[in-house]
């Protein structure tokens, strides 16, 4: 991958970002303006979690792309990182692993689970996530 096609690649990267952001901003003023009568304290909070979660996730990539991109010495060492074979091979044995524990989890999961099943795996995928970064730090210390 050449410095163009990486500039790009941040581009797409920090418009998203920022789309994100901007749907959680616009999620956060609708809530808060038809306040939701009738639900739960219970779904008041995940929606609240949920809106705050991506509003912030997407403000911090932008933030994180912008910065990679106005400093030059940041911006090598990414596109390296980027581009690099192991850094590829690292991440698709993550994948296999976390792939694999979370297909076990997911059907030890089903014999717990009550009738809310959708709460339940949109929380076990946000576990399937940090598992796959811990088996991404592992694998990167262990190669």
């Amino acid at each position: 991958m050449n410095e163009q096609q990486f500039r790009k690649k941040l581009t797409a990267r920090a418009t998203a970002s920022a789309a994100l952001f901007v749907i959680g901003v616009c999620l956060c003023v609708y809530f808060t303006l038809n306040g939701k009568e009738g639900g739960g304290a219970l779904e008041r909070h995940y929606t609240n979690g949920f809106i705050s979660g991506i509003t912030a996730a997407g403000l911090l990539i932008a933030v994180k792309n912008m910065v990679i991109f106005k400093m030059p010495k940041l911006f090598r060492r990414y596109l390296i990182a980027e581009s690099d074979e192991r850094n590829r091979q690292i991440s698709l044995k993550a994948w296999a692993w976390t792939g694999y524990i979370g297909v076990f989890l997911i059907l030890a999961s089903t014999l717990f689970v009550p009738g809310e099943v959708i709460r339940y795996l949109v929380n076990i995928l946000c576990v399937l996530l940090m598992i796959y970064l811990a088996v991404y730090k592992f694998l990167q210390m262990k190669m």
